[in-house]
């Protein structure tokens, strides 16, 4: 009998701990997706999809995520200039999908730079920002993001 609890007891603390290890790997699996481009003028840009929304199923047919695009600038010596970050709010139900609230924020500005103009906007299932940065004693640099929300959850 003593036997057949110690391994009871040890299968258990097995279960617990990869239970434990599954749903830490769940907690930190909120970015979507990540690339980093480099350009021949020497910026460095780091795009970032994160799924803002806890991921616990719902009961009703009808699901809803929030999600931010976020693309930092960095010089060819890795200094970071600006991050832009595209926020959206979706809704989605297997069938069909849209986007229910977009917005835009800077963060990260370096001191040579400032924020020319900036907008958000949402379309179908596609949030939109963009943006037009000034760098001092220098030019302006546009960008333009979206992030879309297909009809089963999938972030693009």
């Amino acid at each position: 009998m003593k036997k057949l609890f110690i391994l009871f007891s040890m299968m258990l603390c097995s279960v617990l701990y990869y239970t434990n290890t599954f749903a830490n790997v769940i907690d930190n699996s909120s970015v979507y997706s990540e690339t980093t481009d480099f350009y021949d003028d020497g910026y460095i840009v780091v795009e970032i999809v994160t799924n803002d929304s806890n991921n616990i199923a719902s009961y009703s047919a009808s699901k809803s995520k929030t999600a931010t695009k976020k693309i930092s600038y960095y010089t060819s010596s890795n200094k970071l200039l600006w991050t832009v970050h595209l926020s959206g709010t979706f809704s989605y139900n297997g069938s069909s999908s849209s986007c229910t609230k977009a917005s835009c924020s800077i963060s990260n500005l370096d001191s040579n730079w400032s924020v020319k103009s900036k907008s958000a906007t949402k379309s179908k299932n596609t949030a939109h920002a963009k943006v037009t940065m000034h760098q001092k004693g220098g030019g302006d640099l546009s960008k333009e993001l979206t992030l879309t929300c297909d009809k089963n959850g999938k972030l693009k």
